[in-house]
């Protein structure tokens, strides 16, 4: 009876010495733009929409890496995103940003309708004409509200995309 007696008060103390010791709550997630905190990230995804307009913000570090989220060259990007002219919107920011000393990375979603032919030349010219300073890719997974269940690959297909992709790559720079 005691040791509940305790606890009770100990609750009550715990609860109103609380509020006395609040302070804002600084929150940042690392792939949320919104929350351009630079205490709290050095990795920003955008889809670039804003991206150019936005640049001002920021000063180039090594340390700060914009990611851009781009699915292939114009046709197959916009169709992924559905809606025309995104691609031209984040390369023309990659190649501001890059211009002004940014490091940009990309990031790329492929599905079952992509060619490895096609996606080796996509990271070449993102490589040489984009220059952008790295690529992150990895095949789409089937989620429950995706509005196509029909465009997503499975381990064994990933697997054979990607090793036709680097087959190609190869190929390509030996040219």
């Amino acid at each position: 009876m005691r040791l509940k007696a305790m606890l009770a008060v100990a609750a009550i103390a715990l609860a109103l010495a609380a509020p006395l010791h609040a302070a804002n709550l600084r929150w940042a997630a690392q792939n949320d733009i919104l929350t351009l905190d630079p205490h709290s990230q050095n990795h920003a995804t955008t889809n670039a929409i804003l991206m150019q307009q936005k640049l001002d913000l920021f000063t180039p570090s090594d340390q700060l890496t914009f990611s851009v989220h781009l699915d292939g060259m114009r046709e197959r990007h916009d169709e992924s995103v559905g809606r025309e002219g995104v691609f031209d919107i984040a390369t023309a920011a990659i190649r501001e940003a890059k211009r002004r000393g940014f490091r940009v990375n990309i990031n790329t979603t492929l599905f079952q309708t992509a060619k490895p032919d096609e996606v080796a030349e996509f990271f070449s010219w993102a490589t040489n004409d984009l220059k952008v300073d790295g690529i992150t890719f990895s095949p789409g997974f089937a989620y429950e509200h995706a509005p196509r269940q029909d465009v997503f690959m499975g381990r064994r297909q990933s697997k054979e995309l990607m090793r036709k992709i680097f087959t190609n790559r190869q190929q390509h720079h030996r040219k």
